[in-house]
């Protein structure tokens, strides 16, 4: 299936009074939580010039931080950065980026450049104000998993973990420079992570840990990488991760952590009720991030001798850590659900300002306030489940009304069409199976379905009240 992926673009003339109704078929967008802390929003209010967009994008679900020129993180939609002033630059499409939808990051300090791998394997390469692309994973024909898992850069190189292998990128020539393919008797093989300790070439693979001498006369070819999980105190089996901190290779082994000690491993690190969703490399400490199956979260500071140093938990900022990393004595925490948080003397929360999910559903505009519904169903018309709700967007701010803020939204899902009532301005709402919304000011929604109105259960789906159309008449009346 094909389908169009754009930010939400639009102009707002400031005579515009009527309703107006748009469609659209998927908007990214987010909205900034609020909590008791110092945020950073950054409402961007001002009006871009005629014949020019501006981008609304879901900056809330971060999944990597790093640091090169400036702090970078990447959201599952697009890419901010913090310079030394605390500034937020925004980088998009609308700025010159290639793609949409960001799997890894990875910044080199020989050429001062950020790799950006995208979702479907496109690659940008960021220089302050230069974007290079380079399309050739994206466009090759090859069989297999093309996916980028992370990026290792060293020496103007930029090493890509991809799901068929190592994928070698020249940052000077912008061009594929060489693809190692490193599996068994030379097959494919998932890479989860690599670094390097200056001697060896270290790969986290499907496979277990492989390694290679940096001065190796072919490092494409696979019988010259030794796998050496299952020997020497290293368990066997699958390498989540590899990194090199303070002189060490630390290896991820599901929720255990190993450090080399010469040609020997030890248990660094383990805790069978904290779950580990990924480990970083900053400063020569190794940041853990950790999730339990009852949703408590937090990150954890460990030196490589074994002792945590810190322990960074705190409710609604760090509820599914994916990437964390050190910088002047400050920690910056990526979360999937509380965006960049940096971490110090104060808390302060960085998250640019947008709607709080994606809009798939119709929108309208009513006295200058955009509201988007945030559901959406299948090419076959069946559900999704998103509990996302309505967006709106005044004034240079978005808000959202949904089971999130409104609890009593638990079973009103996939708001897919909206109308604005000519008689006193409220929101009427379709759900996709949880009946008719009115939304009228800070009262409490009222939910229409059999019990108070004349909508029926979808035939051969009782308890379904499916509302996919709205629309007022010239009498006032909603059909």
């Amino acid at each position: 299936m094909f389908y169009f992926t754009t930010s939400l673009l639009f102009l707002l003339p400031p005579f515009l009074k009527k309703t107006f109704r748009i469609n659209k078929f998927l908007v990214r967008i987010f909205w900034p939580i609020f909590l008791f802390i110092n945020t950073s929003a950054f409402t961007q209010n001002a009006i871009p010039p005629i014949g020019q967009w501006r981008e609304h994008l879901n900056y809330q679900s971060a999944i990597q931080v790093l640091k090169g020129d400036d702090i970078y993180c990447a959201t599952t939609n697009s890419l901010f950065s913090i310079d030394a002033n605390y500034e937020v630059q925004r980088y998009s499409k609308v700025t010159g980026l290639n793609d949409i939808g960001i799997q890894a990051i990875g910044w080199d300090e020989t050429t001062r450049q950020l790799v950006i791998a995208y979702n479907n394997s496109n690659l940008d390469v960021l220089k302050k104000n230069s974007i290079k692309n380079i399309g050739d994973i994206k466009r090759s024909t090859i069989a297999g998993n093309k996916i980028i898992n992370s990026i290792y850069c060293k020496d103007g190189l930029a090493y890509l973990s991809s799901g068929l292998g190592l994928i070698v990128v020249n940052l000077s020539k912008y061009e594929i420079k060489d693809t190692w393919l490193i599996g068994n008797n030379g097959g494919q093989v998932g890479i989860n992570g690599f670094t390097s300790d200056g001697f060896f070439f270290y790969a986290a693979t499907n496979e277990g840990l492989k390694k290679i001498s940096v001065n190796a006369t072919n490092l494409s070819n696979y019988a010259n990488w030794q796998n050496i999980s299952g020997q020497n105190g290293l368990s066997a089996g699958i390498s989540q991760n590899v990194v090199f901190a303070n002189g060490r290779i630390i290896s991820r082994k599901n929720d255990s952590l190993f450090i080399s000690n010469g040609n020997s491993w030890n248990l660094l690190y383990t805790d069978a009720t904290w779950p580990v969703i990924n480990i970083t490399a900053s400063e020569n400490k190794l940041l853990v991030c950790q999730r339990t199956n009852g949703g408590n979260a937090r990150v954890i500071v460990l030196n490589t001798n074994g002792s945590v140093e810190k322990i960074l938990s705190q409710s609604g900022l760090i509820s599914l850590p994916r990437s964390a990393i050190i910088d002047n004595g400050f920690y910056w925490v990526a979360d999937q659900f509380g965006g960049l948080t940096k971490f110090g003397a104060d808390v302060e929360r960085f998250i640019p300002n947008g709607p709080p999910g994606t809009a798939s559903g119709e929108m309208v505009i009513h006295d200058n306030i955009l509201y988007a519904a945030a559901g959406s169903v299948t090419s076959a018309w069946n559900y999704l489940y998103n509990r996302d709700g309505i967006f709106s967007y005044k004034d240079g701010v978005w808000n959202s009304k949904s089971y999130y803020n409104l609890p009593i939204l638990d079973s009103v899902l996939d708001f897919i069409t909206l109308a604005i009532d000519p008689i006193n301005s409220s929101i009427w709402a379709g759900s996709y199976g949880g009946g008719l919304v009115n939304f009228n000011d800070n009262l409490q929604p009222v939910i229409y379905k059999k019990n108070n109105s004349t909508l029926q259960s979808a035939i051969g789906d009782v308890g379904s009240y499916r509302v996919s159309g709205l629309a007022f008449d010239q009498s006032n009346n909603l059909w």
